[in-house]
C-alpha cells in the first residue's frame, strides 16, 4: 500500500511540475506591460493568421468540434449529443486538435494562442 500511495504522490507532484513549466511559458510569451498597442494589434492579427492556417488543415469533423469546444464552451456530452458520436469520439478528436497546434504552432505560441483565445472569444 505504502508503494502505491509513494507512486501516486510522485505522479502528483509531476503533474504540478509541468502545468507549472506551462504557466511560465505562457507568462513568458506575454506581451510586456508597456508594449504600445500597436505591436499588440499586430501580435493579435499575426496570431489570427497563425491559427486559421492552422486550422485549414484540420478535417471538418476535427475544426466543429474544436470551435464548439472553444467558442461556445460547451461540454464533451453536449457536443457529442449535438452531433451524433460519441463523448470518447469528441476526446480523441480534441486531443489530436490541440496535438497538432501543439506541433504547427510551437509550444510558446501555442499558449499564447490559449491566451488570446480566452481573452478575446
Amino acid at each position: 500500500m505504502r508503494t502505491v500511495t509513494r507512486n501516486l504522490t510522485y505522479s502528483y507532484f509531476r503533474k504540478v511540475k509541468h502545468q507549472r513549466e506551462l504557466l511560465d511559458d505562457y507568462a513568458s510569451a506575454l506581451p510586456e506591460e508597456g508594449q504600445d498597442t500597436t505591436s499588440q494589434v499586430v501580435d493579435y492579427g499575426e496570431v489570427r493568421r497563425l491559427l486559421h492556417q492552422a486550422l485549414s488543415a484540420l478535417t471538418d469533423q476535427q475544426r466543429t468540434i474544436f470551435r464548439m469546444s472553444r467558442e461556445e464552451n460547451m461540454q464533451y456530452k453536449d457536443i457529442a449529443a449535438a452531433l451524433g458520436i460519441t463523448e470518447y469520439t469528441v476526446n480523441y478528436h480534441l486531443k489530436k486538435v490541440l496535438a497538432h497546434l501543439r506541433e504547427t504552432l510551437g509550444n510558446n505560441l501555442y499558449m499564447l494562442l490559449l491566451g488570446v483565445w480566452a481573452i478575446f472569444f
